[in-house]
């Protein structure tokens, strides 16, 4: 359903609660040229809006300046609203009694953290904006990801955050970037089926490549707030349709050092192991209402980040994918099996 707009007359002076009582209404004020600023694919007061809809804040309120009616009127239609009331206000004397922020100050997780609990949002900082820099600077610190691994953290984060700022504003969807990745990720793997050194070596930095893309889609998502239950499936699900045709490939590539018969055996079992992960996976993650909790969530979290793009460099640079087959083909096996061990533990009644 989309947003409700009504422009208000009541009247009274703008002023904000300063009692924690959870979320609860929000005025954003967006007349500063910063709230008015596009930056990084929204507009300061739309991802502004956005973020104090998902913080619980409800009905929301702001305060536009004429010029920027009809762009309002347009956004509260907007379906990442959801249900949310947005009512727009032309004059400051004219606003409700309730909690302002600026337009075109960054609510990031701690700030919406504050909002929810009902905290007044100058504690929080949210009553004067910072410059375009800070701003995108906050933005992008915004994105980290306490998960991330060593290669994450030093080479896709790195990589991602450049393509993400040049691809944000253009309107790419996140699922879009998905299926690039995807597809660079299989351009990878057909170059490492080739057997020979330098394709191989090429292939191997391609698939790295392909991991740095798979960040975007989610920094994109998380930037314009364009996350949806259909892209996470189609990102986890296409990374593993990569993975486990890599398996099967690195087995092909195993054939000149372990013979046809062990290397292709090998590529089957670690095919399948990563076939059988991703089931498990997906269904820990998607089953349940709310997603994985407690040992279970710390496993994947764990496990499942993209350090294993730098294996197969190592593999590629040394010639030794018959190694690697080894470690996947038992790896594989030993991660799905874990987390059904640990997923029936947690689900068993307390004796």
């Amino acid at each position: 359903m989309s947003a409700a707009v009504g422009e208000k007359q009541d009247s009274g002076a703008a002023q904000r609660s300063d009692a924690p009582t959870g979320p609860g209404p929000l005025l954003v004020d967006a007349r500063s040229p910063q709230a008015r600023e596009t930056l990084l694919g929204l507009k300061g007061y739309e991802r502004s809006l956005l973020a104090a809809k998902h913080a619980g804040c409800t009905p929301l309120h702001v305060l536009a300046c004429p010029d920027s009616l009809p762009e309002l009127r347009s956004f509260a239609s907007d379906p990442r609203l959801g249900e949310v009331p947005l009512d727009i206000h032309r004059d400051e004397d004219q606003v409700p009694l309730v909690p302002r922020v600026d337009g075109g100050a960054v609510i990031d997780k701690a700030a919406a953290a504050a909002l929810a609990r009902g905290e007044d949002p100058a504690a929080a900082g949210l009553y004067l904006a910072p410059d375009a820099p800070r701003r995108r600077q906050q933005l992008l610190r915004s994105l980290e990801n306490p998960c991330d691994g060593l290669v994450d953290t030093w080479v896709n984060r790195p990589l991602s955050r450049l393509m993400t700022r040049a691809l944000v504003g253009t309107g790419i969807s996140p699922n879009a970037v998905t299926l690039i990745s995807f597809l660079v990720g299989l351009v990878g793997v057909a170059l490492i089926a080739t057997r020979r050194f330098e394709l191989a070596l090429l292939g191997a930095l391609v698939f790295q490549l392909s991991a740095a893309i798979d960040c975007v889609d989610g920094e994109i998502a998380r930037l314009t707030y364009r996350f949806s239950p259909l892209g996470a499936r189609l990102d986890i699900a296409l990374d593993n349709v990569v993975h486990v045709i890599l398996f099967g490939v690195l087995g092909w590539a195993a054939v000149p050092l372990l013979g046809a018969p062990l290397a292709l055996g090998l590529g089957a079992v670690a095919a399948l192991g990563g076939l059988l992960s991703f089931l498990v996976v997906y269904r820990l993650t998607f089953g349940d209402a709310g997603g994985p909790q407690g040992r279970i969530r710390r496993l994947l979290d764990k496990v499942t980040n993209r350090d294993f793009s730098l294996l197969v460099i190592l593999a590629a640079a040394t010639g030794r994918f018959d190694l690697l087959l080894g470690v996947i083909a038992c790896g594989t096996h030993v991660f799905w099996l874990a987390l059904l061990a640990v997923a029936r533990s947690e689900r068993a009644p307390a004796s």
